[in-house]
């Protein structure tokens, strides 16, 4: 092709005549037709997969269709993703009742020291019964039934003490009652030294329980986060994980 206002030379016919036209622009059209196949441009194709395995219920779009960021293509059922919630749930609430134990255990643990502290300035039981105590646990009854029982016995020792030196009483009874004291001493040791030390091992229990069930959500978290889930959505668990805790 040339520009216009070119003079080009062509033949005519077989006689060998020549003539002088002039050249214009203009537009070949050509057709050829062939077997083909139309498919997507892999190019420009995106092929999305589902991070949880599942069963397809629902296709909301189809190929072609123009979508954008964060609008739904398909509803999946997914067997995977629904035991990940699940097991994220319990943890949740194995978590709280975790909180709880060491909530108590922790009390528990604090007025143990304060009732043993109590204990070692020596008050008498009406000064005892006078005193509101918080939650001790169980050892609460057998701390103070043992100390009740030294107090006892050694204003019972005292007292044969003193007759013994009045040469009221024999050498014998005196003996019983020291051997009483020093037998009811023995036991209110005991029994303090194994009521502190329950406490502080049934708190250091629950603390380890609790930092244990912690690290068990964390990955439980994780895993809803592999499958798909963002953080709205494991938001919207922990959001009705408290509202069932509340009005259960």
């Amino acid at each position: 092709m040339r520009p216009c206002g070119t003079r080009a030379l062509t033949r005519s016919g077989g006689s060998g005549a020549v003539a002088i036209i002039m050249l214009r622009t203009g537009t070949i059209r050509r057709r050829i037709t062939l077997p083909a196949r139309i498919v997507i441009n892999e190019d420009h194709a995106v092929h999305l997969v589902p991070r949880a395995p599942g069963i397809v219920r629902q296709v909301m779009v189809h190929i072609g269709d123009a979508v954008k960021a964060g609008q739904a293509l398909a509803v999946l059922d997914s067997a995977t993703l629904g035991a990940a919630r699940i097991d994220y749930l319990a943890k949740l609430s194995e978590l709280n009742c975790c909180s709880i134990t060491l909530d108590r255990a922790r009390a528990v643990h604090r007025n143990v020291k304060k009732l043993v502290a109590l204990l070692a300035t020596s008050p008498s039981i009406e000064e005892l019964q006078e005193v509101a105590f918080e939650e001790v646990g169980e050892g609460h009854a057998r701390l103070l039934s043992t100390y009740s029982e030294t107090r006892f016995a050694g204003a019972e020792y005292q007292r044969e003490k003193q007759l013994f030196e009045q040469k009221v009483t024999s050498t014998a009874e005196l003996h019983r009652a020291e051997n009483a004291y020093k037998k009811a001493v023995a036991r209110y040791v005991a029994a303090r030294s194994s009521v502190a030390f329950s406490a502080w091992t049934d708190f250091v229990e629950a603390r380890q329980s609790r930092r244990e069930i912690v690290l068990k959500l964390k990955a439980a978290r994780r895993k809803l986060h592999l499958l798909g889930l963002d953080h709205e959505e494991i938001h919207a668990l922990d959001t009705w994980a408290a509202d069932f805790t509340k009005t259960a």
